[in-house]
């Protein structure tokens, strides 16, 4: 269970106040509101860091999912509904590589044309520059980039941004969508290890990783991940706040690598 940042008794405190006064909100009160909503969201990078830490590497998806995303945190402040803290996690080495995007991104996004430019803006960034730092800020664009929630095939849940220097890169067998991982099947092996994984997933059971696998050559198969995503969604009152950020492994530590104010 996520132990909750203490700035939130503060939000639920001043939800109380608001709730006892005239329904026309102070000038002097929203901007209060607005910093608690900004120390909100510093805070909630403590229950990430508590679940990327204890949660993270026990994660298995179904198979079915559109995306390696996972709500880890939603929370309503004194029972009120408008006082709320979200977090969503997507796992990157869940997504699609660049390195394999050719064969499976662009064929699952054609359906949806906002993304699938966003996507492209994307590709086309990386087809220019090599072993740059990545991150959705290089896309001016506003539609389909950060998901909004797991069921979202926003770019941002598809495409991984900050794995981009392994090589050949990792892919999660519990995280990634079925449909990723049978564009990558490749040989007959690899097509087993794959299903196996799958269904293994669809019982709510861990799978299996096998001592070798000719799937190497290509991509590497792994039960955990060394790069996560999030978006954390901050509501007090009128005041609204998102932020997209990513956390990655470096020597055995979690840190982040990247933090974007974005549109709620």
């Amino acid at each position: 269970m996520l132990v909750l940042p203490p700035i939130m008794i503060a939000c639920a405190v001043l939800a109380a106040a608001m709730a006892t006064k005239s329904s026309e909100t102070s000038t002097r009160t929203i901007a209060a509101i607005a910093h608690l909503a900004d120390d909100l969201m510093l805070e909630a990078e403590r229950p990430i860091l508590f679940w990327l830490n204890r949660h993270a590497n026990r994660v298995v998806l179904h198979p079915g999912v559109l995306t390696p995303g996972i709500v880890i945190l939603d929370e309503t402040l004194a029972g009120l509904a408008d006082q709320r803290l979200r977090i969503t996690a997507f796992d990157q080495t869940g997504m699609v590589h660049p390195s394999l995007s050719n064969r499976s991104l662009r064929t699952f996004l054609s359906p949806h044309p906002g993304i699938s430019h966003a996507a492209e803006v994307m590709l086309n960034h990386l087809s220019t520059r090599d072993a740059l730092p990545l991150g959705l800020d290089i896309l001016h664009v506003s539609e389909g980039v950060y998901p909004t929630h797991p069921d979202d095939p926003a770019i941002g849940a598809l495409l991984a941004t900050h794995t981009y220097l392994e090589n050949p890169p990792r892919v999660n067998l519990s995280t990634a969508p079925q449909w990723f991982l049978l564009a990558i099947a490749g040989d007959e092996t690899t097509s087993d290890m794959i299903n196996d994984a799958l269904a293994a997933r669809a019982k709510s059971h861990r799978p299996a990783l096998p001592a070798e696998t000719t799937a190497a050559s290509e991509w590497i198969p792994t039960l955990t991940s060394t790069c996560w995503s999030f978006r954390v969604d901050v509501q007090i009152g009128p005041v609204c706040r998102s932020r997209w950020l990513v956390f990655y492994v470096n020597a055995g530590q979690w840190m982040c690598a990247q933090r974007l104010n974005i549109s709620p």
